[in-house]
């Protein structure tokens, strides 16, 4: 059985892996000798993030608590670049719309909805890391795959009972 703090070190791994995209791009680029910057690797993401960062750094401790409020984080970076507009990193963006609370808020939802079983984990943890590098939030489409996974194995797992004990 997963434990609260295992589910707490698999959220702060994700955090902190967020908070490096730009330090494990130079990695990748080191490691196999790439011409290219963490910019140009990440598609202009580490520009958006070191913002972000910054911006989630100098808030107020309310602030960085309860959030900026929902969307906000998408009119500041329309500020940045009108033709941006998201930073496809869901981590960042949860922290700064809905803070420290909101964030464990949202992940404590999707651990309850999907820590039924082993499989569901696996799906927590894709789409818990798939946030560092994209719109998961905004892109339903990701949280509907893994909903329909988790619904297709569980069902699977009714059939084979109702095999076994008819």
């Amino acid at each position: 059985s997963i434990t609260y703090a295992t589910i707490l070190a698999y959220i702060s791994v994700i955090v902190v892996v967020a908070f490096s995209m730009e330090n494990i791009a130079l990695l990748v680029i080191e490691i196999f000798k790439l011409d290219v910057s963490a910019d140009y690797l990440l598609k202009g993401r580490v520009y958006i993030d070191r913002i972000l960062i910054r911006a989630i750094i100098d808030s107020s401790t309310l602030k960085i608590l309860f959030g900026h409020g929902a969307g906000t984080m998408d009119i500041l970076s329309m500020n940045w670049d009108a033709s941006f507009g998201n930073p496809h990193n869901d981590v960042l963006k949860l922290l700064y719309d809905y803070g420290i609370i909101g964030m464990a808020l949202y992940f404590a939802a999707m651990w309850k909805f999907l820590s039924r079983h082993p499989f569901g984990v696996a799906v927590f943890v894709y789409n818990a890391a798939l946030m560092i590098s994209d719109n998961t939030i905004i892109y339903f489409y990701h949280q509907f795959i893994s909903i329909f996974l988790v619904i297709a194995w569980e069902t699977s797992k009714e059939a084979d009972m109702l095999k076994k004990y008819p």
